[in-house]
């Protein structure tokens, strides 16, 4: 209850700080430039949640993990920058926590990672297209070591996102996976949804 109840303000803090970043950079004095500037920015969501993994490997999380493992996050796309800022809350997850986490393609081959987000593998070949990530920003990714702990948050940002991640955020294909050392294939995820509009 206490890690559900922490998950949840966490969640709402992380939409308040993104609905801000978007407020400010749209409605500079107020006037009519300020505001067309918001269009400039796109929102996103994602649930974070053990039920989708079936869905994108036909693999279940293993029995043992935690029911309550969960998650939010709150994204905004800077069209004219290039960048995807992230704002990700979770609890409840497995053993240690968090060992790594990545924005997957939607692909008739996988899901392969498009962009890793913090952590590695501990050996090669744990996952199979580590890091063939064409603009991989460095071998431990956009924040480097995963935090600590079952439960958390990690924010950051993902510069010049290639026009194929693009697309996949616009369309809503790409998912966002949270890894733990029980379930390396993930433990939590969810796709990114459009907001407002």
């Amino acid at each position: 209850m206490t890690q559900r109840l922490i998950l949840l303000l966490s969640s709402f803090a992380l939409l308040l700080s993104a609905m801000s970043v978007v407020y400010a950079h749209g409605h500079k004095g107020g006037n009519a430039e300020g505001r067309a500037s918001n269009n400039n920015y796109l929102t996103f969501k994602v649930d974070l949640s053990s039920l989708l993994e079936k869905k994108l490997d036909g693999k279940a999380v293993e029995a043992n993990t935690p029911k309550d493992a969960s998650g939010f996050a709150v994204l905004t796309y800077d069209i004219k920058k290039e960048t995807l800022r992230f704002y990700i809350s979770y609890s409840g997850l497995s053993g240690e926590g968090l060992v790594m986490a990545h924005f997957h393609s939607k692909d008739p081959q996988g899901n392969p990672i498009v962009q890793t987000i913090c952590g590695q593998p501990e050996k090669p070949g744990m996952v199979k297209d580590w890091p063939k990530t064409k603009d991989n920003q460095g071998r431990e990714g956009l924040t480097g070591d995963c935090p600590v702990g079952n439960s958390g948050y990690i924010k950051g940002e993902w510069e010049h996102v290639e026009p194929s991640a693009i697309e996949e955020l616009k369309t809503g294909t790409m998912n966002l996976n949270l890894h733990t050392k029980l379930n390396m294939k993930g433990e939590i995820n969810g796709y990114l949804q459009p907001v407002g509009q």
